[in-house]
């Protein structure tokens, strides 16, 4: 199936592919706006780019055991399973997989997702734009959260597993229905802009093991009125905060509770 075969058909609800179709292009069902079921079989070993980008209320991705296409973009959080994944609603991720590479579900109807231990790694902008996303749980082996992973989601509320080493640029960018942040206990760097314009974040939770917070990590979270820091206040002054343009004054300003142990 060639690149942008599909791009824009309005009014496809449903897709099964063939048991001899080895490619699906990039874009290849782009922008099909009632698209909502799509059946891949085994046969497919080639996914091309993010043939599924801007397909908002794709439901339900079936896959045939035995396709074990996962590395690339778009669909590389399933492989192997013989069960309908509720994939852009209610998605659970198979322990085969290791990393959800980038844009994976960029732009899609999520709106809970569990991430199982088997992750490392979640790629840049691999979920973002999910604007119904509003519930995530993190398995206990991510270690990366991506670039712009889950910026402008629906997420209210996020608790950061003690895996997690970095997070990146923009991780959380425009995410204004968050409004609390646990970090988990590695962590060592919060990106740039990594929770810009989330307006409605009230308290954020800091483990002693960050030792950097970005540019405009915090910038425009206006509501930000208490950080929770895990160690004492010499510790805390230690951090090296970008405040370039007072882009973290928000978060040099809020109350800080020391010591915190909850």
């Amino acid at each position: 199936i060639g690149k942008a075969a599909f791009t824009g058909c309005d009014n496809l609800t449903s897709v099964v592919l063939g048991n001899k179709v080895e490619t699906i292009g990039d874009h290849a069902f782009s922008s099909c706006d009632s698209l909502t079921t799509i059946t891949i079989p085994a046969s497919v070993t080639e996914i091309v780019g993010n043939p599924f980008a801007g397909c908002s209320s794709l439901e339900t991705i079936k896959v045939a055991k035995g396709n074990t296409v996962y590395e690339d973009r778009g669909l590389n959080a399933i492989i192997e399973i013989d069960t309908i994944i509720s994939g852009c609603k209610n998605t659970t991720i198979d322990d085969s997989i290791e990393i959800i590479g980038d844009e994976a579900f960029n732009g899609s109807g999520l709106t809970s997702i569990t991430i199982s231990d088997s992750i490392t790694e979640i790629g840049t902008s691999a979920f973002g734009g999910c604007r119904g996303l509003t519930s995530v749980t993190l398995g206990q082996s991510v270690k990366i959260i991506g670039d712009s992973a889950f910026n402008d989601s629906g997420l209210t509320s996020i608790t950061i597993s003690d895996s997690v080493t970095e997070i990146g640029d923009r991780a959380f960018f425009s995410c204004d229905n968050l409004t609390s942040v646990v970090i988990g206990n590695k962590v060592e760097t919060i990106g740039e802009y990594a929770f810009d314009g989330c307006r409605s974040l009230t308290t954020i939770t800091i483990p002693t093991s960050v030792t950097s917070i970005g540019k405009s990590a915090f910038s425009q979270c206006d509501a930000l009125t208490t950080v929770n820091y895990r160690g004492t206040e010499v510790q805390w002054n230690a951090i090296v905060i970008d405040n370039a343009n007072s882009g973290n004054q928000k978060l040099i300003d809020a109350n800080k509770v020391y010591n915190y142990q909850g």
